[in-house]
């Protein structure tokens, strides 16, 4: 079992393949100009509360999806996880709403639950 992808239905947010092996979460600051800055804040720890979520963690009412429910009330994240007969898991996690999970099990292409880019 591995991490496929995390996406969502939501343009905003940037899909992210996971590669086989280590991934790491890495902040760069582009354009050159701005290379100077530090990278904080650019939504390391966000991106890894956002899997913690499609884990099923506890929803709770500090967690900055809820916190911000006008900005993010409508957004749904998907986790695909590919199982060992090369089969995919896809966990829908709703913000919105509070039993929003949704689990499938596909031997299909990946990525068909969400609206694409």
């Amino acid at each position: 079992m591995k991490l496929s992808s995390l996406y969502s239905n939501r343009p905003e947010f940037q899909t992210v393949d996971f590669l086989p092996g280590l991934n790491v979460v890495l902040a760069e600051i582009t354009p050159a100009e701005n290379r100077k800055k530090d990278t904080h804040n650019l939504g390391k720890e966000h991106f890894g509360a956002v899997l913690d979520f499609c884990f099923l963690a506890t929803r709770d009412a500090k967690f900055f999806l809820f916190k911000h429910l006008d900005v993010f009330g409508d957004f749904v994240f998907f986790l695909e996880i590919e199982l060992a007969d090369a089969s995919y898991l896809t966990i829908r996690r709703s913000v919105e709403e509070p039993m929003g999970l949704s689990p499938w099990v596909r031997q299909t292409v990946k990525r068909q639950f969400a609206v694409r880019r």
